[in-house]
């Protein structure tokens, strides 16, 4: 295994560039699985980290503008005329990568825990500034889990919870992949190796045992708050729908005379729902959606 991460280490990443690329186009976006979305930043950071600084972290950009550009296509199409849905894509897909970049920069300053910490904290901080924007928390990769157990967290957290532990997964596995299989230690001699290797072992076990418990502890606590407040009854609920969508008001937008008329419209399309789910209310509906 050591002759494979030996001088060829760089070449040899664009394997995990090669493994990380078709995980990310179903990691995000309209056709994201719940499982991509942990494996995928694994692949990529591995890449990023076995790079040059600069140069891993551009052909990460790269690859996250495609992949967001491609994922979301035909999600803003209805509303945003070309090239603008390319240019949301071009945006949401740099802000992914900053993650990549500040890890690459802080992290080998850093050791242990802390060093695994560099990656999820940048990630979550920049879904977060980026909520702040004109696409609120568009893209967050929160939305692609549907585990029932593990979305519970969100009661605590918010979806930012969920967020950091799926980016805190990728940097600790990250972590013991360095350390067990890269580590500069197996260079050393068989005694100094043996006492370096305990030491690293013990430092990345504590870690690795830490975010298990944590993974373990956040499920337990979905699973039991599941279990406690099911409801005992069903609950009536009822949808309202109509004609009314993104693209027939930004129709209206586009035609109107004034910001009065659109004001109107939208009031109008308001009231149109507001009653109708009055309707529903009345006929037993405790839920309106």
């Amino acid at each position: 295994m050591l002759p494979f991460f030996g001088r060829s280490r760089e070449s040899r990443s664009f394997l995990w560039l090669l493994a990380a690329a078709p995980l990310m186009f179903v990691a995000t976006g309209l056709w994201s699985l719940p499982a991509a979305a942990w494996l995928a930043p694994m692949f990529l950071l591995r890449f990023v980290r076995d790079q040059p600084t600069w140069r891993g972290c551009v052909i990460a950009a790269l690859l996250l503008i495609v992949v967001s550009c491609a994922a979301w296509q035909g999600a803003t199409g209805r509303f945003l005329q070309a090239p603008l849905p390319y240019v949301v894509g071009a945006a949401l897909g740099l802000v992914a990568a900053l993650p990549y970049l500040i890890d690459r920069l802080l992290s080998p300053r850093l050791s242990g825990l802390a060093a695994t910490l560099v990656f999820p904290a940048s990630a979550v901080a920049v879904e977060f500034a980026a909520s702040f924007g004109p696409f609120g928390t568009w893209s967050s990769a929160a939305y692609t889990q549907q585990n029932l157990a593990l979305l519970q967290l969100t009661s605590v957290t918010g979806i930012w919870g969920v967020s950091f532990l799926l980016y805190w997964t990728a940097s600790v596995a990250n972590a013991a992949w360095e350390e067990w299989a890269m580590s500069p230690e197996a260079q050393m001699s068989p005694e100094a190796r043996t006492s370096s290797e305990a030491r690293i072992s013990l430092r990345v076990r504590w870690t690795v045992g830490l975010w298990a418990g944590l993974l373990a502890a956040v499920l337990m606590f979905g699973g039991a708050r599941l279990a406690l407040d099911a409801p005992p009854d069903t609950v009536p609920v009822a949808t309202v729908t109509g004609t009314h969508d993104a693209s027939s008001f930004w129709g209206v937008h586009r035609q109107a005379e004034s910001r009065g008329a659109v004001r109107d419209s939208a009031r109008a399309i308001q009231r149109d729902y507001l009653q109708r789910a009055r309707r529903a209310a009345q006929a037993g509906a405790r839920l309106v959606s």
